[in-house]
């Protein structure tokens, strides 16, 4: 699958959508067109894909305890 992308220069591409993340990490891009909201994502101002952090530091909801579930 190919995203429409904006280079931080005001010029257009296609590129895959699997170097998406890359090109944002890079700052290579300006934004990029979602197709499930239907609207162009400036990658400095709207929410788009973070990096997974390995570490969890909410409070455990789930139990270990079998009788509660």
């Amino acid at each position: 699958m190919y995203l429409h992308v904006q280079y931080g220069n005001e010029k257009y591409d296609w590129v895959k959508s699997r170097t998406i993340d890359e090109l944002i990490r890079l700052k290579r891009i300006r934004m990029f067109y979602r197709f499930s909201e239907r609207r162009w994502i400036d990658v400095e101002r709207d929410l788009v894909r973070r990096a997974r952090s390995s570490t969890y530091a909410g409070i455990e909801r789930r139990t270990s305890d079998s009788a509660s579930g």
